[in-house]
């Protein structure tokens, strides 16, 4: 058993009794303890001299060596503040701190070479296989990213980075079909991966194959809003056909938005497009116009059939509504229903008879007055006789 592990078990027995403390016991403990806290310290200054002049590898050959790592775990157990303080309180035996920030230097190194090692054993492995060259990029780029100092790393990238662009051009560059594999490609080669300058033939091989999926995009999107547009279009003459204006109104503003990204895209509009909605304007601006003048009559309708409505209207006023009204259905091309017109001239006829009426009255109290007047001038003439 390591000894470290017999002397923490010691101490955790101790610190777990519900007796009192032996001084005897605890002192022979403290000593092994302070002692072994002295040496694991020496030994992770030794280590960390290694690290720190550039040498990881040996010094992670020196933590398996001396068993250094575990030790640190064991000596810096959970209660250790606990044991600390009972011995400097009992023993009146100070205790040294451990180099806590040299181990956690040791630990990160040596995660680092767990990750290299498992690296490289996968490097050889694909290497063996003869993967593709691609993949076995890959992780040469991790382990670089691991041991960014490693001029060898370094030189074999660029090295198989330039024999990499070659193999593209020769091989797969050519055999370019989608976008998808286009994104790969660029993914491949971006400056963030390289280490070396893509060859002027691959670049230019690339951008041409940039502007070729770039005008494809355009004419798929062309393709896409001349369909929108046109059934944009269908959907208006619908709305029309069942006088749904507003309808028809709300598809116009979309269908000219569509418009615009459409001569944004490519310049211009197929002529067909554009008649059929200039034709399909005309005719909402027709129904349009034809609902104001429906709303417009209805109105001049309402008003002058409520004068009809009122009592003892003026045959004056009743004429010169009645040819307002006219005007109005000319202007609007609508008619005047018959029960109105019907109406209208029952009421002036017969307030045409009740002027005549009044003329006869008029003329008959005029006459009676005459005769009134001349019987009494001869009663007069005669009494005065």
């Amino acid at each position: 058993m390591n000894t470290c592990t017999q002397l923490i078990e010691n101490i955790e027995g101790l610190l777990d009794t519900s007796a009192a403390l032996d001084e005897e016991t605890m002192g022979n403990l403290a000593t092994e303890y302070i002692d072994a806290c002295n040496e694991l310290n020496e030994e992770l200054k030794l280590c960390a001299k290694e690290l720190h002049s550039g040498n990881p590898s040996e010094a992670i050959r020196l933590c398996e060596a001396l068993n250094v790592l575990n030790n640190y775990q064991l000596l810096n157990m959970e209660n250790r503040a606990e044991w600390v303080a009972s011995v400097e309180m009992i023993m009146d035996i100070p205790v040294p701190d451990l180099l806590s920030r040299l181990a956690e230097e040791l630990f990160f190194c040596r995660d680092e070479q767990l990750a290299q090692s498992s690296l490289l054993n996968k490097h050889r492995l694909m290497a063996w296989r003869k993967d593709p060259l691609k993949d076995r990029l890959k992780v040469l780029r991790e382990l670089y990213l691991l041991n960014p100092n490693n001029e060898g790393w370094l030189e074999d990238l660029k090295q198989w980075e330039t024999v990499r662009c070659k193999e593209i051009l020769t091989h797969e560059i050519d055999k370019v079909s989608t976008e998808d594999d286009l994104n790969q490609l660029l993914d491949e080669l971006s400056p963030e991966k390289l280490h070396i300058t893509i060859p002027p033939v691959l670049s230019k091989k690339i951008n041409l194959l940039l502007m070729n999926f770039s005008q494809k995009r355009v004419e798929a999107q062309k393709v896409q809003l001349d369909f929108d547009m046109r059934t944009t279009l269908d959907n208006i003459q619908n709305a029309l056909n069942n006088n749904d204006l507003n309808v028809a109104a709300t598809l116009f503003q979309q269908f000219n938005q569509l418009y615009s990204q459409m001569i944004g895209i490519s310049g211009g509009v197929d002529d067909d497009l554009t008649i059929y909605s200039q034709n399909l304007h005309s005719l909402y601006n027709q129904k349009t116009e034809s609902v104001k003048n429906i709303k417009h009559f209805n109105n001049a309708l309402n008003k002058f059939n409520e004068l009809l409505q009122t009592i003892n209207p003026s045959k004056e006023q009743l004429i010169m509504s009645y040819s307002e009204l006219k005007r109005i259905a000319s202007d609007t091309k609508q008619s005047i229903p018959a029960h109105v017109t019907s109406k209208y001239q029952k009421i002036i006829k017969q307030l045409k008879q009740n002027e005549t009426t009044s003329k006869i009255i008029s003329f008959l109290i005029g006459s009676v007055v005459l005769i009134a007047i001349a019987a009494i001038f001869v009663a007069l003439k005669y009494i005065l006789k």
